[in-house]
């Protein structure tokens, strides 16, 4: 019983590699066939994370911060709902970035 479990979990391990393969591939010359050739990249789907300085992802987060007060005092909110927007904005833009 164990032996028959385990074959069959290296089946489905293998075939999601290959369907996952298949995926990344079919991705990559979708995205050469509609993009323009300066958009598309050379680099593989794997190549790892961007490293982005400190000091920059703070600045975007202040800048989303300040965005999310100014629009509150365009929809006259109170001192509160500035602090909320801004705080919504500026660590809600940090997460989707992320």
């Amino acid at each position: 019983m164990e032996a028959t479990l385990f074959a069959f979990a290296s089946t489905v391990t293998t075939a999601a590699a290959e369907a996952t393969g298949a995926v990344e591939s079919a991705l990559t010359s979708f995205a050469a066939g509609v993009l323009p050739s300066e958009v598309t990249t050379t680099l593989p789907a794997s190549a790892g994370q961007v490293s982005v300085p400190l000091a920059l992802e703070l600045a975007a987060v202040f800048v989303g911060a300040v965005l999310g007060g100014l629009a509150a005092a365009d929809h006259k909110l109170d001192v509160m709902g500035m602090a909320t927007l801004g705080i919504a904005t500026g660590l809600g833009g940090g997460i989707i970035r992320d």
